[in-house]
């Protein structure tokens, strides 16, 4: 039977995980201890540390609990040596997962502690502190920090609002809420010191030591603490700028990718999908609007919607609707500049009948070019997340592009109303020509008008044609050709000549559009026919110079009816030919 032989005096070495295993601690807390250089160890495999057995049984012999140990070490040289140490590897490459784990390591090692926690602060958070590194301490400790509200009165958080290291020297009597006072009893901590860590006067973690005795914290110690949690916060805050500044150069590809898309993309809506497929990639969010803005109307009209909102992934569109100047979305587009919210409840500008229950951030960002407001982009988001100002920058860049976009697809399209429009004027005016080749030959008056009737329908659509020619002599106009559905009650009806639209044109020698003829003040209804919006174009008839009569021309219907100003001179030159 073979057995196993290990050669006296032999000293295994020991992986991360092994000593991880071995001491109780995450592998990180391992790896600290080493890179720092407090437990001896040399580079293996893929430049992990080794440790011999013997120097970390020494290691855990020296951190072993001891009864007649003094609880707190006061060493100023251990302390600055642990401070100088940290700088260093702030100042370096190191993670910020190893980091807090040396802290809690030094920590415990120059205070002689058996308990730490070291947490991150996220401001604008429900439960704003977060766990990044601990030892010693229980679950219901943990889950207790963790559920912490931003409003607490609880000892950490003051220090975290005051940036002052807070002590409590006796938990059983200076702890400042009732729950913390039995939770450190139940847990056998009697004293605390609180170390907020500030980062450009910004609260972004806190680092808390535990006794498990009375404990009256010196000066000294007071200082090591706020050292120790002022290295923390440059190491993140510098984390963080690391780590906006990648993010903001993987937004600003992407934008420039979505801009070349931008620049292919015709028409309105499809932009605004864009505009959605776009900021989805970069910024989360629990609901994005995106609005066109008619100044016309004065109105934030939607064109593109995605996600909940008011509790509804597809909420009414008129809920949507806002008038420029009103809400966080018509003051953006009224005074042309972004708006980031942290909580839209509290915010003046916010619409009373759309306030929600729950927390809610806002980041809404005109799309705008050459100061002219084109549409208005608004991102909300829950309670559980907030908007940075680095979302706020990329939004207003991809916002630029859009509008820049959206100015390209208006020429474009206006180059295309223009072509359609030359093209049918010239066509018009070739059909004209032939119209007065066939009246040349025409001896029929009554043929002529007829053909201009049916020849003009071809080039400007109309849905009502009435030719009236003057009785100067009764005082009364009458209509001679009537296409209308109305036509009967119109040829029978002789109306005074200085009334109406017509009565206009007649007095004024002067043709009219009138594209809200319903909404013209000088507008009468012809008696037996109805009220209904229409579009209506009339010009005079003239005979050797003189007025004669009108042509009348109208479409039913509201905008969609409304005529040309193309549309308008050709029907001028038809009644030249009446």
């Amino acid at each position: 039977m073979a057995l196993a032989f290990e050669p006296p005096g032999h000293d295994p070495l020991l992986s991360v995980g092994d000593i991880a295993a071995a001491a109780g601690i995450t592998r990180g807390t391992a790896r600290a201890w080493c890179l720092s250089g407090r437990l001896p160890s040399v580079t293996g495999p893929r430049n992990e540390p080794l440790v011999r057995r013997s120097d970390l049984d020494a290691w855990l012999a020296r951190r072993r609990p001891d009864g007649n140990r003094i609880r707190v070490v006061r060493d100023p040289k251990a302390g600055a040596d642990a401070l100088r140490r940290l700088a260093s590897e702030v100042s370096g490459q190191i993670d910020l997962e190893t980091l807090f784990a040396d802290v809690v390591a030094d920590a415990m090692d120059l205070f002689a502690l058996a308990r730490i926690g070291l947490w991150r602060y996220e401001a604008g958070r429900r439960h704003p502190l977060s766990l990044a590194a601990q030892h010693g301490l229980s679950d219901e400790v943990l889950d207790w920090v963790s559920g912490l509200s931003a409003d607490n009165l609880a000892a950490g958080l003051q220090a975290l609002r005051s940036g002052d290291v807070i002590t409590l020297s006796d938990t059983l009597t200076d702890t400042p809420t009732e729950d913390a006072r039995d939770l450190y009893a139940r847990n056998g901590i009697r004293s605390v010191c609180f170390a907020p860590m500030i980062y450009r006067d910004e609260p972004v973690g806190l680092l808390v030591l535990y006794q498990d005795s009375v404990h009256v914290w010196s000066d000294e110690e007071t200082a090591l603490a706020r050292g120790l949690a002022d290295q923390m916060a440059t190491a993140v805050g510098n984390t963080r700028l690391n780590d906006s500044v990648r993010s903001l150069a993987g937004r600003l590809e992407a934008v420039q990718d979505l801009a070349i898309r931008l620049n292919r993309t015709r028409g309105l809506a499809e932009i605004a999908g864009l505009i959605v497929e776009g900021v989805e990639r970069m910024i989360p969010f629990e609901a994005i609007r995106v609005y066109r803005v008619d100044h016309e109307t004065a109105m934030c009209e939607p064109i593109a919607f995605r996600g909940v909102f008011l509790g509804r992934t597809n909420p009414d569109w008129n809920d949507l609707r806002f008038p420029v100047g009103e809400g966080v979305t018509g003051w953006a587009a009224a005074h042309n500049e972004a708006v980031l919210i942290d909580d839209v409840r509290s915010d003046p500008r916010a619409t009373a009948r759309l306030r929600p229950e729950r927390s809610q951030a806002i980041l809404a960002v005109p799309i705008s070019f050459e100061n002219h407001v084109y549409g208005v982009i608004v991102l909300s988001a829950g309670p559980s997340s907030r908007f940075e100002h680095e979302d706020e920058t990329t939004l207003t860049i991809f916002a630029g592009y859009a509008a820049q976009a959206i100015v390209n697809t208006n020429q474009l399209d206006q180059l295309d109303r223009q072509r359609r429009e030359l093209e049918h004027q010239i066509a018009s005016q070739r059909r004209l020509l032939e119209v007065n080749e066939r009246l040349i030959s025409m001896r029929d008056p009554k043929g002529v008008l007829e053909m201009i009737a049916d020849s003009l329908k071809t080039i400007v659509p109309y849905d009502a044609l009435t030719i009236y020619r003057c009785d100067f002599e009764a005082g009364v106009r009458r209509a001679v050709v009537a296409r209308d559905r109305f036509a009967e009650v119109i040829l029978e009806y002789a109306g005074p000549i200085d009334i109406g639209l017509t009565g206009w044109v007649v007095a004024h020698g002067e043709g009219v559009l009138a594209n809200d003829a319903l909404g013209d003040p000088r507008s009468v209804q012809i008696p037996g026919t109805p009220s209904e919006p229409e579009a209506m174009i009339v010009v005079p008839v003239r005979v050797a110079g003189q007025v004669v009569g009108t042509l009348n021309v109208a479409r039913m219907g509201a905008e969609e009816a409304h005529f040309s100003q193309n549309e308008f001179e050709l029907v001028q030159l038809f009644a030249g030919q009446a």
